[in-house]
């Protein structure tokens, strides 16, 4: 244990982990301040509260942590303004607001915070608009609106911001479609829809956007084959479907996705009666193969975190499962091979990873 932040068995709920220039910082709580910004060098003594924005026991809750450029930006509230948009600099008087989007307790509420190119881009609402893509290059006269890709109050509701080669990636939905794959260079005519998978509103619902090698892998449904594993270089001819996993109108409903060692991993059912299984990808049909075996008769496997079941550590991939023969948290480790995909692990407890 690093620090014993809320001494005795209540706990201080670290969360929203971030690094910034070596420095962890995340949101934690302590029954003096509430749930505040602290930071920590992995020292007792270097783990301290960078800022009690609300003084006193309320807490400001910071949440969505993301660094750019050396510089922290997160969302919290005041207890005067709701929550906006605030960066810091790791200490007390270089935490601040950075704009008060909505002036008063309503809030902007930015989410999905990502950096690309050095300028943060996020979701808010600036109480006109509804949930749009936003964008900040730190002092409040930068930080503004992209564009309305949903006109008027309704919600484009931008998820998943994702960087490709410089190149921001997110799913949204507009007043034509529903919600697919979008992209932006940061302006407003560079702010377009790549593909529409499904024509008319239905929507093709892109998850798990990741980035491998310059080239976007995610979920989507093409209306025919069900969620299956799709790839895009950010053109409509380019966006493809990688393999028809579950083939026909069943879905193999891909989850997790995330890049190592020059590959996807992810979950998926295959349709086989084998139920969810750790799956990998080089970007071909041929190269996306199940490299899980066991539990092939308890209905699969599970995980506990559906969006970030896999952890990269050291050279080594981890995953976050759980045996559905006995419920039983267990972690999981793979090499991308059959052979070095079991498990670790086997606990009763509910907090790994």
């Amino acid at each position: 244990m690093v620090k014993d932040i809320n001494p005795g068995t209540a706990g201080s709920y670290p969360q929203q982990l971030a690094a910034v220039n070596g420095i962890l910082y995340f949101s934690a709580y302590d029954p003096t301040n509430g749930q505040e910004l602290w930071k920590s060098d992995g020292t007792e003594a270097g783990t301290v509260m960078v800022k009690d924005i609300i003084p006193g026991t309320a807490g400001s809750n910071p949440r969505q942590l993301a660094a750019v450029n050396g510089i922290l930006y997160f969302s919290a509230t005041n207890g005067s303004n709701g929550y906006e948009l605030w960066k810091s600099d790791g200490t007390a008087s270089g935490t601040i607001m950075v704009k008060d989007i909505i002036p008063g307790t309503a809030g902007s509420n930015p989410r999905q915070l990502a950096a690309v190119n050095g300028i943060l881009y996020f979701s808010a609402t600036n109480g006109s608009n509804g949930y749009e893509l936003w964008k900040s290059d730190g002092p409040a006269s930068g930080t503004l609106m992209v564009k309305d890709i949903f006109p008027g109050p309704a919600d484009s509701n931008p998820y998943y911001l994702t960087n490709v080669n410089g190149t921001l990636f997110f799913t949204a939905t507009d007043s034509t479609n529903g919600a697919d794959l979008w992209k932006s260079d940061g302006t407003e005519a560079g702010t377009v829809l790549v593909k529409d998978m499904v024509p008319g509103t239905a929507g093709s619902y892109p998850y798990y956007l990741t980035n491998l090698n310059g080239t976007l892998f995610f979920r989507g449904d093409d209306g025919t084959t069900g969620y299956e594993l799709w790839k895009s270089d950010g053109t409509a001819s380019g966006t493809v479907l990688v393999k028809d996993i579950n083939p026909g109108t069943g879905y193999s409903s891909p989850n997790g996705i995330t890049s190592f060692n020059g590959k996807i991993f992810f979950m998926a059912n295959d349709g086989s009666g084998d139920g969810d299984q750790v799956w990998t990808s080089d970007g071909t049909a041929l190269g996306t193969n199940r490299i899980s075996s066991a539990y092939t008769t308890t209905g699969g496997l599970r995980t506990h975190d559906w969006e970030e079941p896999f952890k990269p550590v050291n050279g080594k991939l981890y995953i976050d499962l759980v045996d559905t023969t006995t419920w039983y948290r267990e972690l999981w480790t793979t090499d991308g091979t059959i052979t070095g995909t079991h498990s670790v692990k086997t606990s009763t407890c509910w907090s790994f990873i």
